[in-house]
């Protein structure tokens, strides 16, 4: 098959290839002592992806997100891979455009929206999950709790 990129996925392979080059050498240098990567250059590392429009490019811009198509996304994301700090990078778009995030925007109430998506897409805030049960642990196949909805439930 021919697969041809468009003028909007060749300026986000451009932008990952920016951001890359740019925090390269940070990067490059904590991996090889195995150290954390130091908060400021985290920090501005996310402040360059929302400036280029990395963040929460899934998600829509009434939450800071780019509305972007889930195929520009990956394009975005298998780009970034492919370059130093890339691993970092493509952690951040996930983070930002799909899991918890996407869940708050897909199904969550006005209210949770309003009062953590903005901050959770331009990764502001961080949010985890966790699903376990006694006899399941974190092996979600095996978790067995289910919900019914009644007259009453909201969920």
């Amino acid at each position: 098959m021919d697969f041809e990129y468009s003028p909007d996925q060749k300026e986000i392979i451009k932008k990952v290839k920016q951001v890359c080059d740019e925090f390269h050498d940070v990067f490059y240098q904590a991996n090889q002592v195995n150290e954390r990567i130091p908060e400021a250059d985290v920090a501005r590392l996310r402040q360059a992806c929302d400036e280029n429009g990395l963040l929460g490019m899934t998600m829509a811009k009434e939450w800071g997100g780019q509305a972007r198509s889930l195929l520009d996304y990956l394009i975005g994301v298998e780009h970034a891979t492919r370059y130093g700090p890339g691993m970092y990078l493509s952690y951040l778009m996930s983070y930002t455009a799909n899991g918890e995030v996407l869940q708050i925007a897909s199904h969550g109430t006005d209210v949770a929206k309003q009062k953590y998506l903005r901050d959770l897409v331009k990764y502001r805030k961080i949010l985890g999950l966790a699903l376990v049960e006694p006899a399941a642990g974190s092996a979600l196949t095996d978790v067995t709790t289910t919900a019914n909805a009644t007259a009453t439930a909201t969920f």
